[in-house]
């Protein structure tokens, strides 16, 4: 993928998505993105929100299996992966879990 099809697949992003993206895509995805607050405080809702239904049905799927004890996993895991599964999602089109 060429800068200029980039561009237009984070047009209309809020501006801090915009640059998270742009690291990641300017860094050959070996930076992963910033840690995100809002996807550590919200987990599931906000990858629901943001359209990541396959990552937050499979965070369902632990917490209920393990009583719970997953959901602290993917607490951290949105936090500090959620820019680059929503990247990922945003310019690639795939849905990633890990």
């Amino acid at each position: 993928m060429n800068q200029y099809e980039f561009e237009n697949k984070i047009v209309g992003l809020k501006s801090k998505y915009q640059e998270q993206f742009r690291k990641i895509f300017e860094t050959n995805e070996n930076f992963k993105g910033d840690f995100n607050w809002m996807a550590f405080l919200f987990g599931i809702i906000w990858a629901i929100a943001k359209g990541l239904w396959l990552v937050s049905l499979v965070a369902i799927l632990v917490a209920v299996f393990t009583s719970g004890i997953g959901a602290i996993f993917f607490w951290l895991y949105f936090g500090f992966r959620g820019n680059y599964i929503y990247y990922k999602y945003q310019v690639e089109g795939k849905q990633v879990v890990i």
